[in-house]
């Protein structure tokens, strides 16, 4: 099976058309994944999925992030955010225990994954055989998995 291709998204952003729509151009022997919410439902095009992902919200895990989870920012962090700064920090969090329960429900061994903003513009499998000895590739100095997950392991440590 072809390695999918997972966004995860919530809100009802018009750019996530053109964003599942450059994903499948470019990619389509590959299951594109939206994990979003009701308001983006309608965004999905013929040939990729849409999922609730507060459907995959569930388990010890998330419930003890739930308990424990508090924001932490600085004066200077002040964003435009869809549902306000407090719930979008939450959910750069809380999506990795979605998408943790998600491909584990799934039986997804390996996906690529990216912000929902990010335009793959290339065939994503003309790399796969150069990353395949990574856990993971990342972003944000080595803070944040991103790309190609080759590994579930890596996705419940991170």
């Amino acid at each position: 099976m072809d390695i999918p291709i997972i966004f995860i998204h919530y809100g009802d952003s018009s750019y996530l058309k053109y964003v599942l729509q450059a994903a499948s151009y470019f990619n389509p022997q590959k299951r594109i994944i939206l994990l979003g919410d009701h308001t983006n439902k309608h965004y999905v095009l013929p040939g990729t999925e849409h999922h609730l992902f507060d459907e995959y919200c569930y388990g010890e895990l998330i419930e003890n992030f739930e308990k424990s989870y508090q924001l932490i920012s600085g004066d200077n962090f002040f964003y435009n955010k869809n549902l306000g700064v407090e719930y979008w920090a939450k959910f750069t969090f809380k999506r990795w225990f979605a998408i943790y329960n998600f491909i584990t429900k799934n039986n997804i061994k390996r996906f690529w994954t990216f912000d929902s903003d990010t335009l793959v513009l290339t065939d994503l499998s003309r790399h796969e055989k150069t990353l395949e000895s990574f856990d993971c590739t990342e972003q944000c100095g080595g803070e944040c998995i991103n790309g190609l997950i080759n590994t579930t392991d890596v996705v419940k440590k991170y």
